[in-house]
C-alpha cells in the first residue's frame, strides 16, 4: 500500500526494505521495488532529457535500453530532441546567413506541426526583404546615377550663373560708360545745337549783309553807266571846244595880226580840249574797267549769295537736325539708363540664382553622397 500510494502520488523513489520480510512475502516486497525502480529510471531519465530541453540543450540523449512503452518513450524523447535540435540549427543558420546579407537562402524540406508555420515566416520575411532590397538596390541605383547627374548639372547652372554674374555686371558697367558718353554726348550736341543756332543767326546776318552789298554792287553799276553817260557828254563838249578852237584859229588868221592873240587863246582851248579829250578817254577807260570789274564783282557777290543762301539752308537743316540728335541722344540716355536700372536688377537676380544654384549644388553634392551611403549600405546584402 506504501508503494502503491507513493507511485499513486508520483514519488519514485520510495522502497520497502525487503529484508525485514520472510519468505514470498520478501520475494513479492523485492519485486515491488524492482517494479519502482523500473519505472523510475526511464522516467528520471525522460525528465532529465526535458529538463535540458526546457534550457535549450538539444543534445542530450536518452541512451539506455528499455523495454515495452519505456523504449518508446525514451525513443520519442530523443527523436523530439533531435528534430527541434535539427529544425533550430537550420532556422539558425538561415538567419546568421540573413544577419550577414545573404538573402539567397531558405528553408526548404518539410517541417511539421507548428514548425511549418514558422518555416513559412521565415521563407516569406526571406522573399520580402529580398523583394524590398532588389527594389531598393535599383531605386539606389537610380537616386546615385540621378543625383550625379543632379549634381553636375547643379555645378554647370552655378558655373553658368556665376559666368553670367559676371558678364551681367560687365554689361552693367559698359551700360553705365555708355550712359556717362551717352550724357557727354548730349551735352556736347545741346552745345552744337546753340553752336547751329547762333551759326544760323550769323549766316541770315552775313545773307542780309550780302544782298545789301548786291544793292550797293547794283548802285555801283547803275553810277558807273550814269558817269559813262557824262563822260559821253564830256567827250562830246571837249570834241565840240575842239573844233570851235580850230575855228577860232581860222578866223584868226584871217584876221591876221589883229588876231593873233585870240588864235593863241584858241590853241590854248584846242590843247586843253584834247587834254580834256585824252583824260575823258583814261577816265573812260578806267570807268569802263571799272564797271567790268564792278559787273564781275556784282556776278560774284550774286554767286556768293546764293551760296549764302544755300549754306544758310544747309546750317538750318543742321541745326534741325543737331537738335534731333540732341532729343535722340537725351532719349537714348534715358533708355540706357532705364536698361542700366533694369540690367541691375538683373544682376541682382541672377547673383540671387547663382546663390541658389550653389546652395542647390551643395545639396545634390549631399544628396549623391547619401545615396553612395545607401548604395554600399545596399550592397550589403546578397540577392
Amino acid at each position: 500500500k506504501t508503494l502503491v500510494d507513493s507511485g499513486r502520488n508520483g514519488n519514485l523513489t520510495t522502497r520497502i526494505e525487503s529484508d525485514t520480510y520472510l519468505g514470498v512475502w520478501k520475494d513479492i516486497i523485492h519485486s515491488l521495488n524492482e517494479l519502482m525502480a523500473a519505472f523510475a529510471a526511464p522516467i528520471t531519465e525522460a525528465l532529465i532529457s526535458l529538463d535540458e530541453i526546457s534550457y535549450g540543450n538539444f543534445d542530450n540523449r536518452i541512451d539506455n535500453e528499455y523495454n515495452g512503452d519505456f523504449n518508446k518513450i525514451a525513443l520519442s524523447l530523443n527523436s523530439t530532441s533531435e528534430t527541434i535540435s535539427s529544425y533550430i540549427n537550420e532556422i539558425g543558420t538561415v538567419i546568421y546567413k540573413i544577419s550577414q546579407g545573404d538573402l539567397t537562402v531558405s528553408i526548404n524540406r518539410e517541417y511539421v506541426g507548428a514548425f511549418s508555420k514558422i518555416k513559412d515566416s521565415i521563407n516569406a520575411i526571406i522573399h520580402i526583404l529580398k523583394t524590398t532590397i532588389i527594389d531598393v538596390n535599383a531605386a539606389s541605383r537610380q537616386i546615385v546615377i540621378g543625383a550625379e547627374q543632379v549634381s553636375n548639372s547643379a555645378m554647370n547652372v552655378a558655373q553658368g550663373a556665376s559666368e553670367q554674374a559676371m558678364n551681367i555686371a560687365e554689361l552693367s558697367n559698359f551700360f553705365t560708360e555708355i550712359n556717362v558718353r551717352m550724357k557727354k554726348s548730349t551735352a556736347e550736341a545741346k552745345k552744337a545745337g546753340s553752336l547751329s543756332a547762333r551759326s544760323v543767326k550769323k549766316a541770315a546776318d552775313c545773307s542780309a549783309e550780302m544782298n545789301l552789298l548786291l544793292s550797293a554792287m547794283e548802285g555801283i553799276k547803275t553810277s558807273s553807266k550814269k558817269i559813262s553817260t557824262i563822260i559821253s557828254a564830256i567827250e562830246e563838249i571837249a570834241l565840240q571846244t575842239n573844233l570851235l578852237a580850230l575855228n577860232a584859229s581860222v578866223e584868226a588868221a584871217h584876221v591876221g595880226a589883229a588876231g593873233k592873240g585870240f588864235g593863241v587863246v584858241a590853241d590854248s582851248v584846242r590843247g586843253l580840249a584834247g587834254r580834256s579829250k585824252r583824260a575823258v578817254r583814261q577816265t573812260e577807260d578806267f570807268i569802263n574797267e571799272s564797271i567790268l570789274h564792278v559787273n564781275d564783282g556784282s556776278e560774284r557777290a550774286t554767286d556768293a549769295s546764293d551760296t549764302f543762301g544755300r549754306i544758310v539752308a544747309d546750317i538750318d537743316r543742321s541745326a534741325d537736325l543737331v537738335g534731333r540728335v540732341s532729343d535722340f541722344c537725351e532719349k537714348q540716355s534715358e533708355d540706357i539708363h532705364e536698361i542700366s536700372k533694369r540690367v541691375g536688377q538683373m544682376s541682382k537676380v541672377v547673383h540671387s540664382n547663382s546663390a541658389m544654384c550653389e546652395e542647390f549644388a551643395a545639396a545634390s553634392e549631399e544628396l549623391n553622397s547619401q545615396a553612395q551611403v545607401l548604395k554600399e549600405a545596399v550592397s550589403f546584402f546578397n540577392l
